[in-house]
């Protein structure tokens, strides 16, 4: 897993941040306190912009000459609009520079093009730059007007934009930030980042529509869309973004993954008693993995393993989904295996570890696995079991939470105090480079993000208890949290809140399909 490397004060590499057209630095000013408490900040002010000399140049090359003396030799980067491009730029062109990249209201390519609908239209774009030959104070409180539009806090948005861009009246750089807006075309350069990347978007941005999230050119990018905010969500969701901004970065600050005891998982598990009354989440996304199924057709030779089964939804469904003479049940809780088998299914059931799994080699014609893998902790040996116990041809279909999932919970949590109360899963990537090294071939890799709301932290602490996906991660706090705890989760939560009373809760999930090479 990539990390961030210490500072001597103990917290993790800077996080640089980067300003966007026609302001300057002051516009991070809402979240710096909030980012404070986790990450050295340095936030820079652009050649021309605040008290900056020189004039901001045309090119982006030209422009990070200029800045590398003044950048740290590692750091994580946060850039908002214009400043966004930038920070990608230097990751795909400095990638030893950037550790980790949050862009905010970003677009790769910010004019459209034929075969990028997603950005300002020519026409729109190319009157604009006619309104800043016309005096830089009204281009500036139009521009600030229209990235203010559809927010919900839009006069106080309009005001900070405003406030930040009261040193930012060059006119000449002002004029080549647009040439290098207008030129710049990231798509490329993004296919091959190797780095972390947080997208974070306005829902109702009147500039960069929020859409072209589904369209980030780089396996290794996450979307958030900011609800009722426009080009600035920053200014209008601090807490909400910040703490978004603070889970995401804090997922690559530790050495190691936090460790779990398999003993604790299997007893969570096991005494789920009321697993099949709360398990919606796995239902339809076991549903989903179904779908990406090729059914194999009759044959009285398959032998089909349902890794992970729990209480059996799926064995039988997979027995005739695929025509299997054989359909082996596998799960670390016995207690699960046990409800499983009172519903009469034709299966064998073996309690038994996915990382060392008790079966004979190439004896798998086929694995399904639905949310079960992000439990195991040694990511290597669990694809070198998948290989070792696939027959040469034989097909293994996953689906896996991914380190986004409950992000809202941890970030609350971590505004209480800062123990570790939330399960954290391994990215995807780190995940699929295990599967490969291994030998196996990756023939799907989709990622989803599914949101649901509840009434009250609470209620979604029940629903985790009743599914065994509560905290069973080693030095997790002993005993209950007390009722003042309670409140202070609550209170925290309530600032992520998208709309008027529900709790949003985020499950980010990764459905692969994997080849062994060979013929059956």
């Amino acid at each position: 897993m990539r990390t961030l490397q210490s500072v001597p004060n103990g917290k993790t590499t800077p996080l640089v941040l980067i300003h966007g057209w026609g302001n300057d630095s002051r516009i991070f000013d809402s979240i710096r306190p909030l980012l404070e408490q986790d990450f050295t900040l340095i936030a820079l002010d652009l050649p021309g912009y605040g008290k900056q000399p020189d004039t901001f140049p045309a090119s982006i090359e030209m422009l990070v000459t200029q800045l590398l003396p003044r950048l740290p030799p590692k750091a994580a980067y946060l850039g908002w609009s214009m400043g966004g491009n930038i920070a990608m730029w230097l990751a795909r062109h400095h990638p030893e520079r950037v550790s980790t990249l949050v862009t905010i209201a970003s677009n790769p390519c910010f004019v459209s093009r034929d075969d990028w609908p997603t950005g300002m239209p020519v026409a729109i774009f190319e009157a604009f730059q006619k309104r800043l030959t016309g005096g830089v104070d009204k281009c500036l409180q139009y521009f600030a007007a229209i990235q203010a539009l559809g927010d919900k806090n839009q006069r106080h948005v309009q005001r900070k934009l405003l406030e930040g861009s009261n040193q930012s009246r060059c006119e000449a750089s002002l004029d080549n930030g647009l040439q290098l807006l207008q030129q710049l075309d990231l798509r490329k350069d993004l296919q091959a980042l190797s780095q972390p990347w947080l997208s974070i978007v306005g829902s109702n941005d009147q500039l960069v529509p929020a859409q072209f999230g589904s369209a980030l050119p780089s396996s290794n990018a996450s979307t958030w869309s900011a609800k009722h905010c426009g080009h600035a969500p920053h200014l209008s969701r601090p807490e909400a973004v910040a703490s978004r901004i603070g889970d995401f970065l804090l997922q690559y600050q530790s050495r190691t993954e936090p460790s779990r005891s398999k003993r604790a998982v299997a007893q969570s598990f096991g005494r789920a008693d009321e697993y099949d009354d709360g398990a919606e989440l796995q239902r339809q996304s076991g549903q989903a993995l179904l779908e990406r199924m090729e059914r194999p057709g009759k044959n009285q030779d398959l032998t089909v393993m349902d890794l992970g089964s729990g209480s059996g939804y799926f064995t039988e469904t997979l027995r005739e989904y695929c025509g299997a003479s054989t359909v082996i049940s596998l799960d670390i809780a016995d207690g699960m295996l046990k409800r499983a088998r009172q519903k009469g299914f034709a299966a064998q059931w073996v309690c038994g570890d996915a990382e060392c799994l008790p079966l004979a080699d190439s004896s798998i014609d086929l694995v399904y696995s639905n949310l079960a893998i992000q439990w195991c902790q040694d990511l290597r040996a669990l694809a070198e079991e998948f290989a070792r116990c696939l027959k040469p041809g034989g097909q293994a279909y996953l689906s896996t939470l991914g380190p986004n999932t409950l992000w809202q919970l941890r970030a609350a949590w971590r505004q209480v105090d800062r123990e570790v109360h939330v399960n954290r899963f391994a990215p995807l990537p780190t995940l699929t480079t295990a599967c490969t090294d291994a030998g196996l071939e990756l023939q799907c890799c989709d990622i989803e993000t599914w949101t649901r709301q509840v009434a009250n932290v609470r209620q979604l602490a029940r629903e985790l208890q009743q599914i065994g996906a509560h905290n069973v991660n080693q030095g997790r706090p002993k005993g209950l949290a007390g009722k003042s705890r309670w409140r202070a989760l609550a209170e925290a939560y309530q600032l992520l809140v998208d709309d008027d009373e529900q709790l949003p809760v985020t499950w980010e999930l990764g459905f692969l399909v994997l080849h062994k090479p060979g013929e059956y």
